[in-house]
């Protein structure tokens, strides 16, 4: 028990409160900092929540013995800066995963055979869905324990995991358009694609984007709207100014504009490809079609 050491320390230097309050906050500053370096993998939730009460048992078994330090209320501050990092720290995580599957899939073969288009979309699709998922599971720990430290935490979980779906599929939306080669910003009347971007982007990587929009409008949405109405209602420690944290509405809306862009960007792309090898084609210089005359027939025939 780490009070009894604390209390055999004032006994035998009665004078050293103040050093001892300096130690304690040394302490518990080093072993956070620990916590802190774990967030930098990924770890789950039970782990982290695991370390964070051990270090709270601790503040207050100490604040018994010593409470000028307030230990406590250290702690619970820098745990609420801790579980905060750490749920956004897995929705970058999740992000990542969903960029890496798509890249993957997309960019190992341009030419996909329409059975291999429909198995890269699927996997997709479960990164997708199964990473919301088990995100929410992984975040019901949170909340879940009816430890003093999560008590007194849950109103604010409760409100982070909200922003952030929020922030996370707004975000994802906009890496979408990264992938795809355009911005946010393009426009979609616009017919004219710059050929150097093109040559960069992989056409059925816009065209699984535009499906994976439609899906996420479509499923992802509805059921993570659902299980957070479920297990994450609530909450309020958000300041009513700043509206819902989560507003499934508006996000279904953006997909829903996404996806109609990239299909006019996937259309656009292979416009443009085609009109530049015809181009190339027809500017074929005389000498070459005489030097190759059934090659030239045959560029014809088809």
């Amino acid at each position: 028990d780490i009070s009894k050491t604390f209390r055999a320390y004032l006994i035998i230097f009665p004078d050293s409160e103040s050093r001892l309050i300096e130690l304690a906050h040394a302490l518990f500053t080093n072993r956070y900092e620990t916590v802190r370096g774990a967030l930098k993998e990924r770890i789950p939730s039970t782990d982290l929540l695991a370390m964070l009460r051990g270090l709270w048992e601790d503040a207050t078994a100490i604040d018994e013995v010593i409470s000028e330090a307030a230990l406590p209320a250290f702690s619970l501050e820098t745990t609420r800066d801790i579980i905060k990092q750490h749920i956004a720290t897995a929705f970058l995580h999740l992000q990542n995963e969903i960029s890496d599957v798509l890249v993957t899939h997309s960019t190992s073969n341009e030419k996909l055979e329409e059975s291999q288009l429909q198995t890269a979309m699927e996997k997709s699709k479960i990164k997708v869905s199964q990473g919301c998922i088990d995100l929410l599971q992984e975040f019901r720990h949170l909340i879940d324990g009816n430890t003093e430290l999560l008590v007194k935490l849950k109103d604010l979980i409760i409100d982070w995991v909200q922003e952030g779906f929020q922030d996370f599929f707004q975000k994802l939306d906009g890496h979408f358009h990264l992938l795809s080669g355009r911005s946010t910003g393009f426009s979609q009347e616009s017919s004219t694609v710059d050929f150097v971007q093109i040559d960069k982007v992989p056409t059925v990587l816009v065209l699984m984007l535009a499906q994976l929009c439609v899906f996420i409008e479509q499923t992802t949405i509805p059921k993570v709207t659902e299980d957070l109405a479920d297990s994450f209602s609530g909450g309020g420690a958000r300041s009513s100014e700043y509206g819902p944290p989560f507003v499934p509405g508006e996000i279904c809306r953006l997909y829903r504009s996404s996806g109609e862009k990239f299909l006019q960007h996937y259309i656009n792309i292979k416009t443009q490809k085609i009109s530049k090898l015809l181009n190339k084609r027809f500017s074929t210089p005389v000498w070459l079609k005489v030097s190759y005359p059934i090659q030239h027939e045959l560029f014809f025939v088809h």
